[in-house]
């Protein structure tokens, strides 16, 4: 067990994810990792499979941000375990023109590691791209900038998700969804 899932209710939610994954629900396991990424937004693990799932459903934008999450928590694990090739592929596939030159600054930062270091603590500024060629580029690149650790949660939510289990598909099916976006949009 990685000390990532030392929590108890981190390591709930991730088995149940890997779980619902086995059984190829893909529902079921993408709320799980996102309660165990609310929970601990540095999972490795968490982000590469939401990842994989983002892959799948043809979501690249949402795949190379979990990818790029997951190699500056890990960059050893992300080259061990060949992450770079997925990566790739989703910045390539879903990005366009903005993807083949993130590609080829990931190319380069694999080949000489120092300056990709000094370039992560740039990535917290507000500056956009030069080869940003739309707004929708622009607004991709800025959501990246606001992540969970970004959210200010109550000490009630906070308690609330601590003890909070598994999301499973039938809670799912009960769910009145129509009156959750009401409570959310309202």
């Amino acid at each position: 067990m990685f000390l990532e899932n030392w929590k108890p209710e981190v390591r709930r939610h991730f088995d149940q994810a890997i779980r619902s994954l086995e059984k190829d629900n893909i529902a079921v396991a993408l709320l799980n990792l996102n309660m165990v990424l609310s929970l601990k937004p540095r999972h490795f693990l968490a982000r590469v499979y939401r990842g994989r799932i983002y892959l799948r459903e043809f979501q690249y934008r949402l795949a190379s941000e979990d990818f790029l999450q997951a190699n500056k928590i890990s960059p050893f694990r992300f080259t061990h375990y060949g992450l770079y090739r997925e990566y790739l592929n989703s910045v390539t596939e879903g990005m366009g023109s903005l993807g083949s030159s993130m590609a080829n600054r990931f190319r380069q930062s694999l080949q000489n590691p120092a300056p990709a270091l000094e370039q992560l603590s740039d990535s917290e500024s507000l500056e956009i791209p030069e080869q940003v060629e739309s707004q929708s580029e622009i607004d991709c690149y800025l959501e990246t900038l606001y992540s969970a650790e970004d959210m200010d949660l109550t000490a009630e939510e906070i308690f609330k998700f601590q003890n909070m289990g598994p999301i499973t598909g039938e809670e799912m099916g009960q769910t009145d969804w129509d009156s959750v976006i009401r409570k959310l949009t309202s």
